[in-house]
């Protein structure tokens, strides 16, 4: 099972960043994860008032990350 976390950071000041991590998982595959990802980065491109830029990863439940 896989959990979708989205790193954001402001492109102007890439030390200033928020992390976001998905709460509709886990997801069977790996696809499944990062198509949710995607869907995150453009939920966040819609509310976040500044430029930035954003980095995904799918995380294995139970594994540290």
């Amino acid at each position: 099972m896989f959990t979708a976390i989205v790193l954001a950071c402001v492109m102007s000041m890439p030390d200033k960043c928020v992390t976001a991590e998905d709460t509709r998982g886990p997801y069977k595959t790996e696809q499944e994860c990062v198509m949710r990802a995607y869907e995150m980065i453009t939920g966040m491109q819609m509310i976040l008032p500044v430029p930035h830029t954003y980095r995904y990863k799918c995380t294995v439940e139970g594994l540290p990350t």
